[in-house]
């Protein structure tokens, strides 16, 4: 065996294109690798994206069957709140009548009482509504659309 011959450098495991200079007719000598590269990126990238895009709509479900039991389960909650509700002010309506207070009297007292926490978390509600007009943002904005940018002139 010559020390300088093709098994001393390697080149017996080389395929026969390989080894000669000249390229493929109509192809350079890299087209095809390249093109078998592109082809297994592509591959690669498309069974990723497809592989991606399906555990999304599995977490979008997911999420979907989530939000309608979390929904289901507060209309639940409400429903047994407003009846655990309704046997409070039963009970209160059966101790007043049990100190002497006429029924009537006693649902009318318990009623204006009903209304009158209405009204004031309804006002609370409409105090906290006042926070979502961003007067602040909306001034500024409307001073910088107007040319002005000075932050006094209100």
């Amino acid at each position: 065996m010559n020390p300088a011959g093709p098994a001393s450098t390697g080149m017996q495991d080389r395929p026969p294109d390989a080894l000669t200079a000249e390229p493929r007719q109509g192809e350079s000598p890299d087209s095809d690798s390249m093109t078998e590269s592109l082809a297994r990126w592509l591959q690669a990238t498309g069974t990723g994206l497809a592989t991606s895009f399906r555990l999304a709509i599995a977490e979008a479900k997911l999420a979907a069957m989530s939000l309608v039991w979390m929904l289901f389960l507060t209309v639940l909650a409400a429903i047994f709140a407003l009846g655990a509700w309704g046997l409070m002010l039963s009970g209160g309506v059966i101790a007043l009548d049990g100190l002497g207070v006429p029924t009537w009297a006693s649902l009318l007292g318990l009623g204006v009482l009903q209304v009158l926490a209405a009204v004031i978390l309804f006002r609370a509600v409409l105090r906290l509504g006042e926070r979502l007009e961003l007067a602040e943002t909306n001034r500024r904005l409307e001073a910088l659309i107007g040319g002005s940018t000075d932050e006094h002139d209100r």
